[in-house]
């Protein structure tokens, strides 16, 4: 996976540009690609008002090059009751396992000398 952030500004070249140089970079690198939207910013600190060049739309690509629709995968996350087990996984019962060392340390430098 690689995260890009946002680099275009709708201006001349638009979003089009962007995006399709993202679906490129993940296709032919055979990756995931993450390209969040850039922040709002603000000229000087006494400001109110922020200033927005990058305008949003964030997204992910999968490595075949295709859009991730993030809304319908919160869906079925949501609604799935068969193929969506992570909804179900309660990680706090595995901290019992850990309250203690599995394996002594050290043990590995020990046994060579």
């Amino acid at each position: 996976m690689t995260i890009a952030p946002a680099a275009h500004d709708g201006g001349i070249n638009g979003f089009g540009v962007w995006h399709r140089s993202c679906r490129a970079r993940a296709l032919d690198d055979n990756l995931y690609v993450v390209a969040p939207n850039m922040g709002t910013y603000y000229l000087f600190p006494e400001e109110t008002t922020p200033i927005d060049t990058f305008g949003g739309r964030s997204f992910i690509i999968n490595y075949k090059g295709g859009v991730i629709d993030i809304e319908a995968l919160r869906d079925h996350r949501a609604r799935a009751q068969w193929d969506n087990w992570m909804k179900d996984l309660r990680t706090e019962l595995y901290q019992i396992l850990y309250e203690q060392p599995i394996y002594p340390k050290n043990l590995i430098s020990s046994a060579s000398r």
